[in-house]
């Protein structure tokens, strides 16, 4: 039985374009590696199927997307690696080891970056969320919430107070001011 098995071309600039089936465990130049099926694109790894039940579809940098079959989670790489720096021996370590990405209860701790959906529970962790639909608008950015349409009936709840607006009446609280 062969360890490793692949298919695809070699470019013009050197590069591999095509699939490896097997054990790519420490080979040169990959970034992801162990045992399962991994696509590459102009010698770039651009999908991995592991036999661990994980998974990545895109390239590194590039606004990666993985699963944990495992933990029933989707995440960016920009979040995962928000938990993650390079120390003085070039380890990639932990930036607080009271703060993983998951906790051993399955719930997901708030990145600094990206986006990570957890499926058993449907926590969703967001960096810069921004929601907007025809009368709902969640602004993390500039932390509102805004309920209705501006020209007509709304709330709007912003960190400097709320707003409230009815047809032919209205209602503001700023903080630090009283209504009477």
């Amino acid at each position: 039985m062969s360890a490793l098995v692949g298919a695809g071309i070699k470019n013009e600039d050197n590069t591999f374009s095509g699939v490896l089936l097997g054990d790519v465990q420490g080979k040169s130049g990959f970034a992801e590696s162990g045992l399962g099926i991994y696509g590459f694109h102009e010698g770039g790894q651009s999908f991995g199927f592991n036999v661990d039940g994980t998974a990545f579809l895109g390239k590194s940098g590039a606004g990666r997307i993985e699963f944990d079959g495992n933990r029933s989670v989707i995440y960016s790489s920009n979040w995962y690696q928000s938990f993650y720096e390079t120390d003085e021996a070039g380890n990639v370590v932990l930036k607080d080891l009271l703060t993983p990405p998951f906790n051993d209860d399955g719930t997901i701790n708030n990145g600094t970056d990206g986006l990570c959906i957890n499926l058993n529970n449907g926590h969703i962790d967001a960096y810069n969320f921004k929601l907007t639909s025809e009368n709902i608008n969640l602004d993390s950015v500039n932390n509102k919430v805004l309920i209705g349409n501006k020209d007509d009936s709304y709330i709007e709840y912003a960190s400097d107070g709320l707003d409230i607006k009815v047809t032919n009446f209205s209602l503001t609280y700023a903080l630090g001011e009283n209504l009477l």
